[in-house]
């Protein structure tokens, strides 16, 4: 009977086809989009949803949508959250200066989740015809603050789920027990109706199965392409997503959105054939791109204080987190454009012109919005130009109100003015300055500056606080 038993093993094995693993291809930088540009930056938005239970929990994370036309060009489609949920929600609402910076839990009962569907949606497109849309989506199952080990007996899991897919390894049974689903809407814009589903995926509860069962369109796949419909083309349109849950948890789903620094699109995918990491399709290694991304942030500043001749503002900077605290990447960026005091403090120059006074390694704190971005406020130093003469400097600036309340040509009487050079040294000042708003003025200090950073500022008893700004003598 064994030796039966043995030879049907052996005929199975020989005649199941071989799996083929492949090396695995360097990752394509070429494909890369990095959040440094603040059109990159702003694309790199993600939602994440998690059903979180006792000691298990699943996610669904959605982003980077694009239109792809018949010759293959990508066109960006840019997610947005609803704020106002937040404002609305707040014993749900959390709150952070890192990432994610806000989150929310969604509504206890079951069915659609009219709250958490109504927080994520893309802005208004419009698509030719024959177009396709691509998307970056990705389902998880997971053990809370534990170690998932490898369980190879997964034979009764057949008997529960039809077609069963061994994937998501909890190694525990019934620890999802509720059926978590989204479905990805394409709706008119003009009278809020549903035109098309592009995509639809769940978890079912596991029961006694140590893997969580998927299902919908696709789901083991992260990069995901739909054909956009044609009758629907040159259309103003936009995707909204039903977040939908039945079971007996008590809680609603979690939501918040996450801002990526790369497009996970172009590292990430299932395929446990690659010969790359699982989840990955090339060959990711995170002290390879920390390095890599250090490097096309100085890049991109550099080009900034040359096209501008200044050093960078505040939101120009990237993102704290996104340097994982690494304080030799972030103390030698700022080094680099920024001076520091004795007390090895640092004056960063913010949107408004705003001095920060902050220790060495970490970038300044500002509120955050939901979207990363700092509010402008209405006093700057519009615009400066610096040039030498002969035996002098002359400095041309403008002040104005952001806002514009104040009318052209407005006066400020009675301002103070001085330049610090990049040690912090005061080097001129000048009283009794009358300043008018959007109108040059020529300041003349009597002999030549060398080349390096400088920072002006401006007092005036009318004003919130004193404006400043760097500039560059080359």
């Amino acid at each position: 009977m064994n030796r039966i038993l043995l030879v049907i093993f052996l005929t199975l094995a020989i005649s199941r086809p071989a799996v083929i693993y492949s090396q695995c291809v360097e990752c394509d930088t070429s494909k890369f989009i990095l959040s440094i540009k603040p059109e990159d930056s702003n694309f790199l938005y993600y939602g994440l949803f998690q059903n979180i239970f006792d000691s298990c929990g699943v996610s669904y994370e959605i982003g980077e949508f694009r239109i792809v036309d018949t010759t293959g060009v990508e066109t960006r489609v840019y997610l947005e959250f609803d704020t106002s949920i937040v404002n609305d929600n707040s014993p749900y609402v959390y709150k952070s200066e890192t990432n994610p910076y806000w989150g929310i839990l969604g509504c206890p009962s079951q069915g659609i989740d009219t709250l958490l569907s109504s927080v994520l949606r893309t802005r208004i497109f419009v698509y030719p015809p024959n177009s396709r849309i691509r998307f970056y989506r990705v389902l998880q199952a997971y053990r809370n603050c534990d170690v998932v080990k490898k369980d190879t007996n997964i034979s009764y899991c057949d008997d529960q789920f039809p077609n069963f897919n061994p994937f998501f390894l909890v190694e525990k049974n019934n620890c999802i027990v509720d059926t978590s689903e989204w479905v990805l809407y394409l709706v008119r814009a003009s009278d809020n109706q549903i035109i098309a589903v592009l995509d639809s995926v769940g978890f079912f509860p596991n029961g006694s199965c140590p893997y969580v069962p998927v299902y919908g369109t696709n789901p083991l796949k992260m990069n995901q392409e739909r054909v956009l419909p044609n009758q629907f083309a040159n259309e103003p349109v936009l995707i909204k997503l039903s977040v939908r849950r039945y079971g007996p948890s008590p809680f609603g789903m979690f939501f918040n959105p996450t801002h990526g620094r790369i497009n996970s699109s172009s590292i990430r995918e299932y395929d446990a054939t690659n010969g790359c990491e699982f989840g990955f399709k090339c060959n990711f290694k995170m002290s390879w791109f920390e390095n890599y991304y250090y490097h096309k942030v100085i890049e991109y500043l550099d080009s900034i204080s040359i096209a501008k001749n200044r050093p960078p503002f505040m939101y120009e900077l990237p993102e704290l987190w996104f340097f994982d605290n690494n304080s030799n990447y972030i103390d030698s960026i700022l080094g680099r454009y920024f001076p520091y005091d004795s007390d090895n403090h640092i004056y960063f120059d913010t949107l408004c012109r705003e001095q920060y006074n902050y220790s060495s390694g970490r970038f300044p704190p500002w509120e955050p919005s939901p979207l990363g971005l700092p509010s402008e406020e209405k006093f700057v130093i519009d615009n400066i130009v610096a040039s030498s003469t002969v035996n002098n400097f002359e400095l041309r600036l403008k002040v104005n109100e952001t806002n514009r309340v104040w009318a052209e040509g407005e006066t400020l009487t009675d301002c103070q003015i001085k330049i610090y050079n990049y040690s912090g040294g005061l080097i001129y000042s000048k009283g009794n300055v009358d300043l008018k708003l959007n109108t040059w003025v020529t300041l003349t200090i009597p002999y030549k500056l060398s080349r390096g950073v400088y920072l002006i500022t401006i007092y005036n008893t009318n004003l919130p606080k004193i404006l400043s700004r760097y500039f560059v003598v080359k």
